[in-house]
């Protein structure tokens, strides 16, 4: 297996990949854009560095409404663009 595969086997990331602008943080997979754009570039020990600190970035209730608010826009104008 290539590194570039075994990198993006390891990712956390589950394809939402939208940052929320007071934490920096992924709505999906909880890293900042550095970690997501370095991702592929990072040893073992640096993935398993980020993915041990994930589990303690916790979005607070305020977070959570503002990404489902942000989504619901999202596919709002995805609709009107599309005619459907």
């Amino acid at each position: 297996m290539t590194d570039d595969l075994a990198a993006y086997i390891d990712s956390p990331c589950i394809g939402v990949c939208t940052i929320h602008e007071e934490t920096g943080w992924c709505y999906g997979c909880m890293r900042t854009r550095a970690e997501v754009a370095g991702w592929a570039a990072m040893d073992a020990e640096e993935r398993a560095a980020v993915k041990a600190d994930l589990e303690t970035r916790q979005m607070t209730r305020e977070q959570r409404q503002s990404f489902r608010e942000l989504m619901r826009a999202r596919r709002a104008a995805m609709r009107s663009t599309s005619g459907a």
